[in-house]
């Protein structure tokens, strides 16, 4: 996994050598795997809403969609680490990481979300396609 390979990429000797056994202690590497997993399941709720006639839409819940946004556009904010004070709030660890690493973190978040967003409705304009042309 790219985000993987990002926090280990730029994380310390140090923070590499933390076991499962210690307390919490925020490292580089447990911040991208948050943050990827914050976007991944936004995106699926996101994207995959297929709204009526399957469930309801968007329309009906509007504060679900408010927060998918939230969470959407949150985990592009903190992987450029654009509130400093908040990221430590969170626990996220960016002290001592280059800017190159939120570059690349906020340019492979930008490719998942686009791709499953393509993937989302391309699917399911084939799968609607094909019912419309049966029926």
């Amino acid at each position: 996994m790219k985000s993987v390979e990002i926090g280990l990429k730029y994380s310390t000797k140090e923070d590499l050598a933390i076991t499962h056994d210690q307390e919490f202690k925020p490292t580089f590497l447990n911040t991208t795997i948050f943050l990827f997993n914050l976007l991944s399941q936004t995106c699926i709720f996101l994207f995959n809403n297929g709204g009526e006639p399957h469930m309801e839409g968007f329309s009906k819940h509007p504060k679900f969609f408010k927060i998918l946004m939230a969470c959407l556009i949150g985990s592009f904010l903190f992987a450029v680490n654009a509130f400093p004070e908040l990221s430590v709030y969170f626990e996220l660890q960016f002290e001592g990481v280059p800017e190159q690493a939120n570059i690349e973190l906020a340019i492979l978040f930008g490719i998942v979300a686009a791709f499953n967003y393509a993937i989302e409705m391309g699917l399911r304009y084939r799968k609607f396609g094909k019912l419309f042309n049966w029926i």
